[in-house]
């Protein structure tokens, strides 16, 4: 070797030597052969020390079967390790090294190079968070329980409270009495809706939170959430409007409870901050089409006409515990946690929202749902309703803009021609351009406070001019103030619409206004439908003494028996002694509870119990997993406490058979079947609402037959004199004995007949008689033609 091939040498065995990094040279048996001064430092040992021995000797023993993977036939491959190194005071030091191989000239493996960096305080890092981590987790699993216990503590005295004073709402009270239940009723609701913000949040927080996913129709959701403000809005005197575009899909899957969450927070809100004016909901579809996989993105705006929220402020009112300040917490009250668990339900729905606000002017929030839709369709009108409305002129004469927006919106899609007005100049012109075009206004929808007048001068000027063809007309009630009712009926007007609208109330109130139409049939099937359920023997194992006298009152009123147990040991003992329909299982009870006492129930090793029977869990537990821990318990179904009483009743109701007899359905469908022939007598709806019992409906027929022709002619005997009243009752009457057995044509004239008598209108009363003396006669027929058998 020559000199400068020996000073190369030399020069990087001494940078190799001091270098920072750890530099170890094995050979294929794993000896070492080589070490720099910074590894033998580091490590304690001295480099004559460390040569020639194994390095397998050194590392810690739970990590060599890890460092012996990456060999293969004894060659080590090129790869990167992690390992614990004995140093020579015994302790270990993590080493990260990185190997590779080295060959001579001829190309032949002579050993291995492990250049490795010490990453002990890494790794110490690492398994502190780790552990940080584990019981971060652990804290929250603990608060998640604590949480659920505190609910269960928290809504068991809710329940008592607040189902005793709904039972003793229900009894004989003086008027102190009543308003000061009332009020207590309504403190224990403000203090369950807190209850339950707090749980949301802490659901959230601890990542335990999930929402539904089920069918449901929007329009009906949307709609009914504003239900519950009704009361609020009008103690204040503010208007509450909800325009819903007809285009928005009907049926959607998402969660309906948690959307009609997100809607009372944000208007009640609204209502909270707003002293006069108006609170408008909006709700259209977000792009022009449903996606191919059934997506569709809602646009939710509300806007209302409040305080408003300081610029430097809008940001933060999505924060948790945060009011817009101080003094709006001690004036309006809440806890700042309604917009920030709204935020979260938005965020989790795939949506997002904003808000804009100019104070002493308003504010408005703007929020994006996604759901799947079912069906691209929009809400639907009845084609017998559409035929109604069909050529007609409606007239919408209201000074909000908001509400005659949303008239509008919904006469459009009942097929009027529409006409909208917001002062008694644009009425008188909407008229003319009506009649002008051959369509006069044959209905006109009329708000209590337009531009210039108040609606009940504009609805007698109409009545005074003595317009041809008179229209109908609907007084909008946005809160009725006292005297309302009367002073519409004293002025003829036929029918009021409460506000905000909804599509389907409207779409019935303009029919009956025109053609007379109700819904007593199906009120009637519903009626029947629920009395045909069994009452039940039920075994109800509750030990708080107060949800038990609670339960046993709300089931005793519909006719169940009831036996109660306060443990889950003494709950078996009843179900061993005795048969039972129905169990209502608490899940926490001293001795035994719910959970194991159903474990026990569905093993079988008592024969003397039904191992099959329906067992409801119940629980003011409210967190994640709860209904899946009762389901995987063996219980068929679940209600959280405090009870509803509408809850309790649904949920008996899902697990009571129907009291039918096959003989039942027999002569259902024979109706079914006859039911085109007689198209003005409804038998199916006639027999629906007596249970179908088909011999009370035929003493029912043979009653009519008997008394129809002496009411007709009585009737017509009136109509020679000039006693309005006289003539109402007695349409009252054959109204009344026509609906019995399904006279809908005949019930139909009379209704409308009733309501031109009120007015009076003599004229019509005498056009109406002509039809329904018609349709009389025609009933009379067919109805004979069935008592016979024919």
């Amino acid at each position: 070797m020559d000199k400068v091939a020996a000073e190369r040498i030399d020069k990087y065995r001494n940078l190799v030597e001091n270098m920072h990094d750890f530099v170890l040279e094995i050979d294929t048996n794993w000896r070492i052969v080589f070490a720099n001064n910074s590894f033998a430092f580091n490590t304690g040992y001295s480099i004559d020390s460390l040569l020639n021995t194994d390095i397998m000797a050194y590392i810690h023993p739970d990590d060599i079967s890890t460092c012996m993977q990456i060999a293969e036939k004894n060659t080590l491959l090129r790869t990167t390790l992690e390992y614990r190194f004995r140093k020579a005071d015994d302790s270990y030091m993590v080493l990260s090294t990185n190997t590779n191989q080295l060959y001579d000239s001829y190309g032949k493996l002579t050993s291995y190079l492990l250049v490795s960096f010490d990453i002990t305080e890494r790794k110490h890092a690492e398994d502190q968070l780790k552990t940080d981590k584990e019981t971060a987790e652990a804290a929250n699993v603990a608060k998640s329980d604590f949480i659920a216990n505190i609910s269960h503590e928290l809504r068991t005295p809710m329940n008592g409270i607040i189902g005793m004073t709904e039972l003793t709402l229900e009894t004989e009270l003086s008027s102190e009495q009543r308003r000061n239940l009332e009020m207590v009723r309504d403190s224990a609701h403000s203090l369950l809706h807190l209850l339950n913000s707090v749980l949301d949040y802490s659901k959230m927080e601890a990542g335990k939170f999930e929402l539904d996913s089920v069918d449901f129709n929007i329009y009906d959701v949307v709609e009914s959430a504003l239900d519950p403000l009704g009361v609020q809005f009008q103690k204040k005197g503010i208007k509450l409007h909800c325009i819903i575009e007809p285009d928005v899909p009907v049926t959607v899957v998402g969660d309906p409870a948690r959307l009609r969450q997100i809607i009372i927070n944000i208007c009640g809100n609204a209502i909270k901050f707003t002293e006069k004016g108006s609170v408008t909901l909006k709700l259209r579809k977000d792009g022009t089409s449903v996606g191919l996989d059934g997506t569709v993105m809602l646009n939710f705006t509300i806007t209302d006409t409040g305080i408003g929220i300081p610029k430097n402020r809008v940001g933060a009112i999505f924060d948790s515990f945060t009011q817009v300040d101080r003094s709006t917490a001690r004036k309006y009250g809440g806890t700042g946690l309604g917009l920030t668990i709204t935020k979260k339900l938005i965020v989790l729905m795939g949506g997002d929202i904003t808000v804009s606000s100019t104070i002493n002017v308003g504010t408005t929030f703007n929020f994006t749902i996604q759901c799947r839709a079912l069906t691209d369709r929009g809400v639907e009108l009845k084609p017998a309703l559409a035929k109604i409305f069909s050529g007609k002129s409606i007239i919408v004469a209201d000074s909000n803009d908001s509400g005659r927006a949303a008239l509008v919106n919904m006469s459009k899609w009942c097929g009027f021609n529409v006409y909208e007005a917001e002062s008694v100049s644009e009425i008188e012109e909407a008229y003319k351009q009506a009649a002008a075009k051959g369509t006069p206004i044959a209905l006109a929808i009329i708000s209590p406070e337009l531009k210039d007048t108040d609606g009940f001068s504009v609805v007698l000027d109409i009545k005074s001019e003595n317009r041809q063809p008179e229209p109908e007309i609907v007084m909008l009630n946005y809160g009725a103030s006292p005297g309302f009712a009367e002073k519409c009926r004293q002025l003829g007007v036929l029918a009021t619409l409460s506000m905000p609208a909804k599509y389907m109330a409207f779409a019935d109130t303009m029919c009956i206004v025109l053609s007379g139409s109700t819904g007593e049939a199906k009120t009637a099937k519903a009626v029947t439908s629920a009395d045909k359920q069994k009452t039940l023997k039920i075994l109800l194992a509750e030990d708080n003494i107060v949800n038990r006298e609670l339960a046993v009152r709300l089931m005793k009123k519909k006719g169940h028996s009831i036996v109660t147990a306060v443990t889950g040991k003494e709950a078996l003992e009843k179900l061993s002694a005795e048969s039972f329909d129905l169990v209502f299982m608490d899940v926490q009870m001293p001795e035994m509870d719910g959970f194991e006492a159903t474990g026990i129930i569905r093993s079988g090793k008592d024969k003397n119990i039904n191992k099959e029977i329906t067992i409801i869990a119940m629980t003011a537990h409210a967190m994640k997993g709860d209904r899946e821990r009762c389901i995987e318990a063996g219980m068929n179904d679940f209600i959280s406490k405090p009870i509803a009483a509408s809850s309790l009743y649904e949920i008996i109701a899902k697990y009571t058979p129907v009291d039918s007899e096959e003989h039942t359905v027999t002569v259902s469908e024979a109706a079914k079947t006859e039911r085109p022939k007689l198209v003005a007598f409804d038998i199916e709806d006639s027999l629906d609402r007596l249970d179908n019992d088909v011999e009370l409906f035929k003493k029912l027929c043979e009653a009519f037959l008997e008394d129809a022709p002496r009411q007709i002619e009585k009737l017509k005997e009136l109509l020679k004199g000039s006693d309005a009243h006289a003539i109402e009752a007695q349409a009252h009457t054959i109204k009344g004995m026509s609906s019995n057995i399904g006279g809908s044509f005949v019930r139909n004239e009379a209704l409308r007949m009733e309501l031109a008598a009120r007015k009076p209108d003599f004229e019509k009363v005498r056009t109406i008689y002509t039809k329904m003396e018609t349709e009389m006669t025609a009933l009379i027929s067919i109805v004979k033609e069935y008592a016979l058998g024919k």
